[in-house]
This record gives structure tokens, C-alpha cells and sequence, in this order.
């Protein structure tokens, strides 16, 4: 059910806004194991240099166990 709502590249920046089924399930490491698959995945591509994430538009306190 995890969704991709937008992903917006600009300047460099790659700014991803999923939906907040990613955040269900897991718990530390898993969180940091998923947020590090998607940011490398992103910065693969050379014109991306840095990744923002982001859930339902929020930046604060996502990805948490």
C-alpha cells in the first residue's frame, strides 16, 4: 500500500512525498534500512545531489519506529 504521492526534482534536489502506509511496519533499523534504500536509489541518477523526504506533506517526525 506504500504510495508514491510526488516526486519533484529541482536543483539538484530530489523532493519525494509518499503516502503514510510507508511508515507502518518495522522498526528501527527497518526504518533506516527503508529510508536509505529510497534515498540511494534517487541519488543514482546524476542529476540529483541531495534527497528530501517527506509524508503526506510532513517533514517532521517521519520515519519513526
Amino acid at each position: 500500500g506504500s504510495r508514491l504521492n510526488s516526486l519533484i526534482i529541482s536543483n539538484g534536489v530530489a523532493r519525494a512525498d509518499f503516502n503514510a502506509v510507508i511508515e507502518s511496519g518495522g522498526g528501527s533499523c527497518s526504518m533506516a534500512m527503508r529510508t536509505a534504500q529510497i534515498r540511494q536509489t534517487l541519488l543514482q541518477f546524476p542529476t540529483i545531489t541531495s534527497v528530501r523526504l517527506s509524508i503526506d506533506g510532513r517533514t517532521e517526525d517521519i520515519f519513526q519506529p
